[in-house]
């Protein structure tokens, strides 16, 4: 049975671009031929449902199902990963630089909000609008994957009715690089 491509949540395709990113290559292209088997686009495919794996909650027929796979090519592809991690050291040094970008992104848009906010004194000690900072730093990462730094930060900021400018972020962001 032919399993259908499906379309990937935003949260998702943030890591499929940043997976796919990295090698220069774009989801699109990667699922147009679909039926391709060439050796390059199916490290790709496996390297992505690997990081999908690891940093989401998708199963593997969701995972599998973004490439219009199923869940046992899924399977297949993520223990790949995981077997040559162990076995190459290029596929190692690869599967680690892409974890270190994923990571980067994930500290670098939340965190800065919450510093740039609280470093402005714009937000009360303990809550905003029922939300717990433990709340907000997972809405903000969620939404970090839709947006840029500074996108993020200047919604935020209106969203928190602050007093910060564009040009005090664009300041933050030159500074933190």
């Amino acid at each position: 049975m032919k399993t259908k491509l499906i379309t990937p949540k935003p949260e998702h395709r943030f890591i499929i671009d940043r997976v796919l990113g990295y090698y220069g290559k774009t989801y699109t292209e990667l699922t147009k031929n679909n039926k391709t088997r060439n050796q390059d686009d199916v490290k790709l495919r496996y390297m992505t449902m690997y990081f999908l794996k690891k940093e989401t909650d998708l199963s593997l027929a969701m995972i599998g199902a973004l490439f219009g796979k199923d869940h046992a090519t899924a399977l297949h592809g993520i223990t790949t990963v995981e077997n040559n991690y162990q076995t190459y050291l290029g596929n190692r040094i690869e599967t680690d630089m892409i974890a270190s970008l994923l990571q980067q992104d994930k500290k670098n848009s939340t965190w800065a909000v919450i510093r740039i906010l609280t470093g402005f004194n714009q937000l009360p000690d303990k809550k905003v609008s029922g939300y717990t900072w433990d709340d907000i730093a997972g809405m903000m990462e969620a939404y970090a994957r839709l947006q840029t730094q500074k996108q993020v930060l200047m919604n935020f900021a209106e969203y928190f009715d602050t007093e910060i400018t564009e040009d005090e972020i664009d300041n933050y962001i030159n500074n933190q690089k």
